[in-house]
């Protein structure tokens, strides 16, 4: 088997390395690598504080995966739990896990540096706590994975308990400050097909490599790709600006689009480091709140100021970083291939399909077949666009070919009505629409006007034009 399919299979996984060498992050980039979208729960020993700095250094590795920060659950043993301990005895532990593993719906739980759950009078009690946590696996059918100091006092004790339960034992190789982790397969009850994996750790970036004998790194067999996925959170209540960002963003393979109705979500959602944040609000204090957060969290990003209003004014523009601690502010009424272009340079990515001869005319579709097979190409380029529609057009086919732009199209129907598609357009464009078409066709009269997300297919005879 594969290192995927030893995953899967295994009941309880235990990893082993020195101190720092990366094992949380291991064990969290393999977990997202292989199964979709897991829910995990982390038992930690130590203070919240401690374990969150680990996960944002874990999140700073690991941008493969920066939906996972938003699936984990996090417990820690309590800080008087000497105590605690001396009052009640371990059995207490053992209770507490019990507990969790008959709430949890999580199928995937991590016990994180499980050699600073017992110090050294406790260690007979790592064998019943150990085999508590196997019983529990079973009963509950989790997947249950340890990662333990191989340099700790408790080492050689928790190993040989580890050892008599665990289905998949490895080890990683490499100093905190080696950015090539070697992961070697020691033990599984499954057959093995290959046992000794690269874990790189470059630029932000995490890979997994096949490790041979004679390691080439160019030709290392990469399960995963190596480029970085942009984190991008924006924080809006408004259906219309989700639904725009969702359609923009979230079929990208390269960006994570995280969306936040309120701070609270949005102050949860910065562990993952984003790249980029979009902020829509009206409330000029909670924008406030927020650039407070990245600087007391010593978040370095991009911070796009989504005013919840018609309209800025230039001077305001040009200080906002100034006025709102922001790089840009747009108001509801900007231009889309505009504030495209500020999103794709904020997060050095270019996500958006640029429409093809855009130095040609526009198209003109014969029948409502045409039309609708136009926007279905649109939106599967992912192009946005609306759709607006006239009563009583007139015009000759020509002059609207020569008003519209490339990329645009349109569709007269025999009753004279008439569906023009702009593309890179919202609503709020229809005045602009409505004056070049009326430019034409004076009698013209713009009845509705629809984006994409809103379009029913258009159902029309043809005009004989």
């Amino acid at each position: 088997m594969k290192l995927e399919e030893l995953f899967s299979e295994s009941r309880l996984s235990v990893l082993f390395g020195e101190n720092k060498s990366a094992k949380l992050s291991f064990f969290l980039f393999a977990l997202n690598r292989f199964f979709d979208d897991p829910q995990i729960t982390i038992v930690s020993p130590s203070n919240c504080g401690r374990m969150l700095e680990r996960l944002r250094i874990a999140q700073s590795r690991v941008s493969n995966f920066s939906r996972l920060h938003t699936q984990l659950s996090l417990y820690f043993l309590k800080p008087n739990r000497n105590e605690l301990k001396v009052s009640h005895g371990l059995e207490l532990l053992i209770k507490d896990f019990e507990g969790l593993f008959e709430k949890t719906k999580d199928k995937y739980i991590l016990f994180h540096s499980f050699n600073l759950f017992f110090d050294i009078p406790d260690r007979r009690f790592i064998e019943p706590t150990v085999e508590a946590i196997a019983t529990l696996a079973f009963k509950y059918d989790k997947r249950v994975f340890f990662t333990c100091d191989s340099e700790s006092e408790n080492y050689k004790h928790i190993a040989q308990c580890l050892n008599g339960h665990a289905d998949l034992i490895m080890e990683i190789a490499g100093g905190e400050q080696s950015t090539i982790k070697k992961i070697s397969i020691s033990y599984s009850i499954y057959p093995v097909e290959i046992y000794n994996y690269l874990f790189t750790l470059k630029a932000g970036t995490l890979s997994l490599n096949v490790a041979s004998n004679d390691v080439n790194l160019d030709k290392e067999i990469h399960l995963l790709g190596d480029q970085p996925i942009k984190n991008v959170l924006l924080l809006s209540n408004s259906t219309r600006i989700i639904e725009l960002h969702d359609y923009l963003l979230d079929g990208y393979d390269g960006i994570n689009l995280k969306i936040c109705r309120n701070l609270s979500e949005a102050l949860a959602a910065l562990l993952s480091r984003p790249s980029l944040i979009i902020n829509h609000c009206d409330d000029i204090k909670e924008h406030h709140n927020l650039s407070q957060a990245l600087k007391e969290n010593n978040i370095s990003t991009n911070l796009i100021f989504m005013v919840n209003k018609k309209y800025v004014r230039e001077e305001d523009r040009i200080k906002a970083s100034e006025l709102y601690n922001c790089n840009q502010i747009f108001d509801l009424n900007f231009r889309l291939i505009d504030y495209i272009l500020a999103v794709e340079t904020s997060i050095d990515e270019r996500f958006y399909p640029r429409v093809e001869h855009q130095d040609k005319s526009a198209t003109h579709c014969k029948t409502s077949n045409d039309l609708n097979e136009y926007l279905a190409e649109l939106r599967r380029q992912r192009i946005f666009y609306c759709v607006h529609h006239f009563k009583n057009m007139t015009a000759d086919p020509q002059k609207l070919l020569d008003i519209l732009r490339g990329g645009d199209a349109f569709c007269i129907g025999e009753d004279l009505s008439c569906w023009v598609v702009c593309v890179n357009s919202q609503m709020e464009d229809a005045s602009v629409i409505q004056k070049k078409i009326t430019s034409v066709a004076v009698k013209a009269l713009l009845d509705d006007s629809s984006n994409l997300l809103e379009c029913t297919p258009v159902k029309s005879r043809v005009a004989a034009v």
